[in-house]
């Protein structure tokens, strides 16, 4: 039976890290919430008053005024793009939900600099038919989009020599999808996206 939930050893290892970054990079709140994950309680400590002493205890974010300040670094002056003018709406809509690609590049450059990793998956959407001309494509709004994946939703992946070469042969991504149960009533439902080379032909399979 086929386990697409599996997690690579070096996801496991790194997961509680990249847990850290993300409960210092939201601030104060987040490491308070951990508590004990952070401030270990004293023995002779009540929950009451280990709940008071977490309170008190101020965190000083300096992680994410450093990301801010490098990412700000990074972006002082806008990218210059060299690109066709046909790629002109793709660049001005990046994921299809409105991000240009300037803050494609920002929502990128801060999980880089936040956790070190951080997936960006380039899709078509499918079509029952091809469009016949660029005109009827455009008009359908059929062009390449990018979807981002945090470094926490990259469960599992595989490298093998390919043409001489190491490429990724199947990555693993945890990810959701809202189902609308009545016309104003949704849940969220997981599923698991493999990405697959096989046969030396790329495929998709989704498994829920």
């Amino acid at each position: 039976m086929q386990k697409p939930d599996i997690k690579h050893s070096e996801y496991s290892a790194a997961l509680d890290r990249w847990a850290k970054c993300r409960d210092t990079v939201s601030g104060e709140d987040a490491v308070h919430a951990a508590a004990e994950k952070y401030l270990p309680k004293l023995k002779e400590q009540s929950a009451e008053d280990y709940k008071a002493y977490v309170m008190r205890t101020p965190f000083y974010n300096a992680t994410a005024r450093t990301i801010d300040g490098l990412v700000g670094m990074l972006f002082r002056k806008d990218p210059v793009v060299e690109a066709p003018a046909a790629l002109d709406n793709i660049i001005a809509d990046m994921t299809l939900a409105n991000a240009d690609l300037n803050e494609l590049a920002e929502v990128i450059s801060r999980e880089v600099v936040g956790v070190g990793r951080v997936g960006v998956l380039v899709e078509y959407p499918q079509v029952m038919e091809s469009p016949a001309t660029l005109a009827d494509a455009s008009a359908q709004n059929l062009r390449p989009y990018c979807t981002t994946y945090k470094a926490e939703t990259i469960i599992n992946w595989r490298m093998e020599r390919v043409n001489n070469a190491m490429q990724p042969t199947m990555i693993t991504l945890s990810e959701s999808v809202t189902e609308w149960i009545t016309a104003y009533e949704s849940k969220e439902v997981p599923q698991i996206r493999a990405l697959l080379l096989e046969g030396g032909k790329y495929i998709q399979r989704v498994y829920r």
